[in-house]
């Protein structure tokens, strides 16, 4: 997971639900269980993330620049976003 201070506002493209997030990170892996697991092998860090929400935080997808991928240096992920500023 990154901290707040990697993720520039100018990356944040989409603003999404803990629900969608978890739906659209489901991993299926026989290790895991007969089910599939929402973020799979990192659950744990999702539900620490999760932990230090709060009802006014706001969950973005976001991408770093074109530049960055081009130069094999992109990020992508999920951001928590507090009061503007990226938290936890």
């Amino acid at each position: 997971m990154n901290t707040p201070a990697d993720v520039s506002k100018d990356w944040l493209k989409t603003r999404i639900t803990v629900e969608h997030a978890e739906a659209k990170h489901m991993v299926p892996n026989p290790r895991l269980g007969e089910k599939p697991v929402a973020f799979g092998f990192v659950n744990e860090h999702r539900r620490e993330f999760l932990a230090c929400t709060q009802n006014s935080d706001e969950l973005w997808e976001y991408s770093s620049s074109d530049h960055s991928w081009e130069h094999f240096a992109g990020r992508e992920g999920i951001a928590l976003v507090r009061k503007g500023e990226g938290h936890c």
